[in-house]
């Protein structure tokens, strides 16, 4: 006779993947800015799947703004000789500088 202890049980839930939760507190405007995002989507996507479309975007956009970069400045003939690619350079450099400070900084004035 089979106890009911040796019966192998299904686990319920939700599956398991390599995910970690994450909770953060956002400005309001912020949350209204993710929530107009979402109402452009196609999809209609959930907020912490628009969370995750941002992020993932952002993410493209800084590697292919820091490949960008790297492929001018490592043009000799562009950045040495033709001085409107090195002021092109240096103004794409500076203006992805800005976009990462102001992203990444606290405004403290609203926290």
């Amino acid at each position: 006779m089979t106890s009911i202890d040796n019966i192998k049980k299904s686990k319920t839930g939700r599956p398991s993947v390599d995910t970690e939760a994450v909770t953060l507190r956002l400005p309001r405007e912020m949350i209204e800015s993710i929530d107009g995002f979402r109402r452009h989507a196609m999809d209609l996507p959930t907020r912490p799947e628009a969370i995750r479309r941002l992020l993932k975007a952002g993410m493209a956009v800084s590697v292919l703004a820091d490949e960008l970069i790297a492929e001018l400045k490592s043009d000799y003939r562009l950045s040495k000789e033709n001085p409107r690619a090195a002021s092109l350079i240096k103004r794409v450099d500076e203006n992805l500088r800005e976009l990462y400070v102001a992203a990444t900084t606290v405004d403290n004035d609203k926290s």
